[in-house]
């Protein structure tokens, strides 16, 4: 879920092309023995799973099981998506005079719109975007105390 955070640290203008290119060198490093190992399961167990495969849970923490609940059926794709995006879109706009808390509070704001409508989400998922949403704060009053001494 961290690479909810590159779009982000882009827009804050954080990530440098090298150093994107480094991390992706290490990734395409790490995951290159299973690739080559069976490309084809890997790519359905890694991607295909979390996205298409898995069916939903309906004792999970987020919306969709509240909604199949009421209505007996999940909510629609196209409206998760679009929920996701239209929230992606709102956080990319708020980019003037981003600081490195923003960039997490945007992340976490994400993370947490995601895994409220997503067909998962438990107690794990949460506690990353809250720490991610703590890690903001910390990181708003040090800027704060940072321009008040200044």
């Amino acid at each position: 879920y961290t690479i909810l955070l590159l779009p982000f640290l882009f827009l804050g203008k954080y990530l440098k092309l090298k150093n994107s290119l480094i991390a992706l060198g290490t990734f395409l490093a790490l995951i290159s023995p299973f690739v080559f190992w069976n490309l084809k399961d890997f790519f359905r167990d890694t991607v295909l799973y979390n996205i298409i495969i898995q069916r939903s849970r309906y004792d999970s923490l987020s919306i969709n099981s509240l909604f199949y609940f009421l209505t007996g059926s999940d909510i629609p794709r196209v409206v998760v998506i679009g929920f996701t995006l239209s929230i992606f879109a709102f956080l990319a706009r708020i980019k003037r005079g981003i600081s490195p808390s923003i960039v997490l509070l945007s992340t976490a704001t994400l993370a947490l719109s995601i895994f409220m409508v997503y067909r998962l989400a438990f107690i794990h998922y949460y506690y990353f975007a809250g720490s991610l949403l703590l890690l903001s704060i910390v990181l708003t009053i040090k800027e704060s105390t940072k321009n008040s001494a200044q």
